[in-house]
């Protein structure tokens, strides 16, 4: 993790990203830039998150996991997406785990010092609803458009979003239950695409030895 402080950095990023758009104040006081590795931890489950992030650039996993240790995959944003924002809305609002997935570049905002000013700021909140409503119709659009796809097409999309380095790692039963299928049936594509040479199985995880193939099998039109 990478942070940045400089006033003059950060109002560059901030208009090249044009975030100070979505306020009607200066929003710069109270605003640094974070980059985070691919794996760092952006979020902590079940705490108050004290920052307000705006993810500018990459892709983040929401996630939580029981007490049982049995560990959920809500979803998958890219950038551009707010990470914290229903907890600045929504008192006793607790957020779920969120980690990178690559390298993401991010805005990092305090709200312990300017949180009043966010929520009484109509520039701001018509954007976060608006974000809200298309946030909600993706979701729904994407549950509804996975369901009319087979198993290998989306877990042919997933592996390509989830791998570093050519290399897939994730838990089974995790993916299982994000793609909402059985154990067995994932396990069965999985064996499928090694034995047709599209991944190879390695110490770390699983090597795409053919992307091109992997790609085209993830191709929804």
């Amino acid at each position: 993790m990478r942070i940045i402080k400089d006033e003059k950095t950060v109002r560059g990023y901030l208009e090249k990203h044009s975030f100070q758009d979505i306020f009607s104040f200066d929003i710069s006081p109270y605003t640094t830039v974070v980059f985070f590795d691919a794996g760092d931890e952006i979020c902590r489950q079940d705490e108050r998150p004290e920052y307000l992030y705006y993810i500018f650039d990459g892709t983040i996993k929401l996630f939580f996991t029981q007490r049982n240790g049995k560990t959920y995959i809500i979803d998958f944003l890219k950038a551009p997406c707010f990470i914290g924002e229903a907890e600045l809305l929504v008192e006793n609002t607790y957020t779920r785990g969120v980690t990178a997935l690559a390298k993401c570049g991010s805005f990092k905002i305090d709200i312990k010092k300017c949180g009043q000013m966010l929520l009484e700021d109509p520039v701001f909140l018509r954007y976060i609803c608006r974000y809200q409503v298309e946030k909600s119709t993706r979701f729904t659009q994407n549950y509804g458009h996975n369901k009319a796809y087979p198993l290998k097409v989306r877990f042919a999309e997933f592996i390509l979003m989830n791998s570093r380095n050519d290399i897939y790692r994730e838990q089974h039963t995790e993916v299982a239950e994000f793609l909402g299928v059985s154990y067995r049936h994932l396990l069965y594509v999985l064996s499928d695409f090694v034995d047709r040479g599209i991944l190879e199985k390695a110490e770390e995880g699983y090597r795409i030895k053919n992307r091109r193939e992997l790609e085209k099998l993830a191709q929804k039109d």
